[in-house]
């Protein structure tokens, strides 16, 4: 049982990798390119100083500031 319960775990892993488009691992760059610049820890959110719950425009707009 312990078998088939790490079985239907591994392929659902690697299902969900494979499911990674050439974007996914585009951001995962930018989240690494963020946090060398700018030290670690360093968010998206906290880089364009909006708060993780800033709706699309707000997002938009600080990025536009940027």
């Amino acid at each position: 049982m312990k078998l088939l319960t790490l079985l239907i775990a591994s392929f659902t892993l690697f299902a969900v990798v494979l499911g990674w488009t050439k974007e996914d691992y585009e951001i995962f760059d930018l989240v690494s390119a963020i946090e060398a610049a700018e030290g670690k820890g360093t968010t998206f959110y906290s880089w364009l100083e909006v708060s993780p719950t800033a709706t699309s425009s707000e997002i938009g707009k600080a990025y536009r500031k940027k």
